[in-house]
């Protein structure tokens, strides 16, 4: 065990399988198998407890990421526990039994026993996903692509293997939306909590106790004076502040999507909470205490394809990539790739494992499966597209490389096919992609949107532009909506764009808080399929403006930012 002590990938893997816990190699740095179906391997099936195979996969690719595959023989099962809305939804499980724990690169992962254990995505709570048959989850000391490393918190032994609570094996084969009672049912979180609650029920108390608060209307400030003050005068021994407002802010989100059945209908192509405007609320320590503790949260960014681009993030981007509640604008002239943008960002974003959703009112699904595919995979788009050059084993391979991918990062893509163009029904999609959890939502493109009422562009872009800033702010999302630039800066070959071109007037710039825009003016053919141009981030709310030099390969449609002379030494 010293070397696994010590940080040895290879002795970890060793270790893992003499606990009876198959193992099989991944790329470096990535949660990829090394052996992927395409080159000979099968990937999670590949897993193993045979130790000579173990060490000599080690011993040639030493840097190797450690898989384990969960179910099967080892009856592994893994919770994953994403962020402070994850942990406050195992709050509501009451105290665990000790078991393995492993921090990763947004949370935690919990190792448990379930035989025949199959995955799940939030039939435990929001934001707790599960592993089980045909699944694996990336173990300690392997590197996340961010460059930090996974880390057990709690290390394995054959001691602390146990079988996943039955509360919570009792959840999962419930009714979908229902939640199994915990232990000790209460009739009144409130009547609990101020009858005093010892150690070991704190935070579940105070979930449910702040989950009443929200549903009776107050702000999320009153709930959290309250949280603070039941806290300190109830609990014995009290939380953490942290904890408390961990609880707060994330059954707060909670609150806020679930509000959507409460929504008035998008009738004049606005979308007006029930509950009315806000009011305004005084600017006191505590607004400035929310904003230190949220500072002190781990980032929850969205990476982009380009390094560039993620590092002019700023805010509660944290240089690393686009924050929740952010409304993104990719503008461009007809044919220019805006909706390549947006395909080489949804591939980003399910490789980092976040779920996508597509509005696209120009193509059909087919054609960006398609392109997607080739983006994803880097194959020609030739070999996959009807044709001559149709390779129905290349084609066949990608979709599998994809939803293997997908699979591995417990992300999803949701996508509408030729949907009407109706403001209130591309509302009411974008909100389906809200409630089936995706990350970040995609409209392709403002302007094919239409409003009844409205007589001109300008009125209806207004329109259109606050119904997807907005579902973004409220449902803590991030969307990215593509928008043509008008006639005359089309028709412009000689000065590049500005935001001052979008089509539709100063709403859709108004809106957003980033607008990038392909410069036309840049473009530059260098053979072998290759071109080049720059992408323009005119506008950022949250950072500096930039300049990303792209290259595009027109076989894969790669859209690959170029490191120019010097700016590699800039970067480190």
């Amino acid at each position: 065990m010293s070397d696994f002590a010590k940080g040895s990938l290879g002795s970890a893997a060793l270790y893992y399988a003499s606990l009876g816990w198959p193992v099989f190699p991944l790329v470096p740095r990535e949660k990829i198998p090394l052996f992927p179906k395409r080159e000979g391997g099968h990937g999670v099936k590949d897993a193993t407890t045979d130790v000579e195979q173990v060490r000599a996969w080690w011993t040639s690719h030493p840097d190797a990421n450690i898989g384990l595959a969960t179910g099967g023989e080892g009856n592994l099962y893994v919770v994953d526990i994403d962020g402070a809305e994850g942990e406050a939804a195992l709050a509501r499980y009451g105290d665990l039994p000790a078991a393995p724990e492993s921090h990763t690169g947004k949370g935690r992962h919990l190792f448990f026993t379930l035989p025949g254990g199959r995955n799940s995505a939030g039939k435990l709570g929001p934001k707790i996903d599960t592993r089980g048959e045909g699944g694996y989850v990336v173990a300690p000391p392997s590197v996340h692509p961010n460059g930090h490393r996974y880390r057990w918190a709690t290390p394995p032994n054959r001691a602390n293997i146990v079988p996943l609570p039955e509360v919570m094996a009792q959840q999962l084969t419930a009714v979908a939306g229902s939640i199994a009672p915990v232990e000790g049912g209460r009739s009144s979180a409130v009547d609990v909590v101020l009858q005093g609650v010892e150690e070991g029920g704190r935070n579940q108390a105070l979930a449910e106790y702040v989950g009443r608060l929200f549903a009776t209307g107050l702000r999320e400030l009153e709930v959290l004076e309250l949280a603070r003050g039941v806290n300190a005068t109830k609990f014995r021994p009290p939380l953490g502040s942290d904890e408390v407002e961990a609880v707060v802010y994330s059954i707060a989100n909670a609150h806020v999507r679930n509000r959507t059945k409460a929504t008035a209908a998008v009738s004049n192509g606005t979308t007006t909470p029930a509950t009315g405007p806000q009011p305004m609320v005084p600017v006191t320590s505590e607004v400035f205490d929310a904003m230190l503790v949220r500072a002190q949260q781990p980032v929850d960014a969205l990476p982009t394809m380009w390094g560039t681009w993620n590092r002019a993030c700023r805010m509660y981007g944290g240089g690393m990539g686009l924050a929740r509640g952010w409304h993104v604008v990719v503008a461009g002239g007809a044919g220019a790739g805006k909706s390549l943008v947006a395909l080489n960002l949804t591939a980003a974003a399910v490789r980092a494992g976040h779920s996508v959703g597509w509005v696209s009112l120009e193509m059909s699904r087919e054609q960006l499966l398609l392109r997607l595919l080739g983006i994803s995979t880097g194959r020609r788009l030739v070999d996959l597209e009807p044709g001559s050059a149709f390779d129905a084993h290349a084609f066949q391979s990608a979709s599998e490389e994809l939803m293997e991918r997908m699979g591995m990062a417990g992300a999803s893509l949701w996508m509408a096919e030729r949907p009407s163009r109706d403001l209130g029904e591309v509302d009411r999609l974008m909100r389906d992609a809200v409630e089936a959890g995706c990350r970040l939502i995609v409209l392709d493109y403002l302007q094919l949107v239409s409003v009844a009422e409205a007589v001109k562009l300008d009125d209806a872009m207004r329109r259109v532009s606050a119904a997807v800033q907005s579902l973004a702010y409220r449902h803590n999302v991030t969307t990215l909506a593509l928008s043509q630039f008008n006639r005359s800066t089309t028709a412009d070959r000689e000065a590049p764009p500005s935001i001052h071109g979008l089509q539709g007037g100063s709403a859709i710039e108004n809106d957003a808080d980033q607008v990038l825009l392909i410069d036309h003016t840049s473009r530059k053919d260098e053979g072998f399929g290759h071109r080049s141009f720059n992408v323009l981030l005119d506008k950022n709310r949250h950072g500096p403006a930039a300049v990303v030099p792209v290259q595009f390969d027109q076989n894969s449609l790669q859209l690959i930012e170029r490191i120019l002379p010097g700016q590699r030494e800039r970067a480190a």
